[in-house]
C-alpha cells in the first residue's frame, strides 16, 4: 500500500505514507496492527463491502478523520469542543486501534478506540463523509472496533455523543448500545452528555 496523499472526496490532506501490504490476519490474541504500523484487514470484516482497514492514530488517514470529525464538532456545539487532547499512544495496539473504510482511492470515514480502564475502552471520533452515511460505512466501522475490543479483551466499551447530534443518538439505539444516565468510568465533563455502553462479555 503506496500512498502519497489521503482522499477524502473535496478535501485532500498530502503526507507521506509509509509502506506496507494488505493483509489476512488470523484471529488469535494479538491486536491486527503489526508493530511496523503496517496497515491490515480486521479480522471477519474480509468479505465486507467495504474495505475496513486498522491504521496506525498518527497516520494521514486518521490525522484527516480525526480532523474532520473535530470541526463537525466545532460546528454544532462551538469552537474547540472536546479537545482535552487525544494521546496517539492510546489508540496504539495493545490498548487501542483505528480503524478506517476505504471505497477504492477514497477513505469515506473512521473511528478510534482507547482504553479509559482496566477492562474499559471508549470509542471516539466516529465520523464518515456526509455523502455516505446510511449506506452502512458507520455500522461497519463499528462492527470492526468491536472486533478490535474483543481481541484486546475490553469487557465494555462506552461511548458519549451530545444532544445536537440526534442522528447519532438514533444510530446508536439501533445498533444494540446502551443507553444509560452514567457509565462505569468517567470519560468527559460535559453535563449534557448522552451516554451509551455495550457489553462484550
Amino acid at each position: 500500500l503506496d500512498r502519497d496523499e489521503v482522499d477524502l472526496g473535496t478535501h485532500r490532506a498530502k503526507h507521506t505514507v509509509s509502506s506496507g501490504q494488505r493483509s489476512s490476519h488470523t484471529t488469535d490474541a494479538t491486536p491486527p496492527l503489526g508493530e511496523n504500523g503496517h496497515r491490515s484487514t480486521i479480522p471477519g470484516m474480509e468479505s465486507h463491502p467495504f474495505s475496513i482497514e486498522q491504521v496506525p492514530f498518527e497516520s494521514p488517514e486518521a490525522t484527516a478523520i480525526v480532523r474532520r470529525a473535530e470541526e463537525e464538532l466545532d460546528e454544532r456545539y462551538g469552537p474547540e469542543t472536546d479537545r482535552l487532547g487525544l494521546d496517539p499512544l492510546a489508540f496504539t495496539p495493545p490498548r487501542g486501534a483505528f480503524v478506517v473504510a476505504r471505497e477504492g482511492d477514497h477513505i469515506t470515514g473512521g473511528v478510534g478506540l482507547r482504553q479509559v480502564e482496566e477492562g474499559i475502552a471508549e470509542v471516539k471520533r466516529l465520523w464518515v463523509q456526509p455523502d455516505r452515511r446510511r449506506t452502512g460505512v458507520a455500522r461497519s466501522l463499528m462492527a470492526a472496533i468491536e472486533i478490535c475490543a474483543g481481541l484486546m479483551e475490553y469487557q465494555t466499551i462506552v461511548l458519549e455523543t451530545g444532544p445536537l447530534q440526534p442522528e447519532a443518538v438514533a444510530f446508536y439505539r439501533r445498533n444494540g448500545w446502551e443507553q444509560v444516565d452514567d457509565l462505569p468510568v468517567s470519560v468527559s465533563c460535559y453535563d449534557d452528555s448522552i451516554r451509551f455502553l455495550k457489553r462484550l462479555s
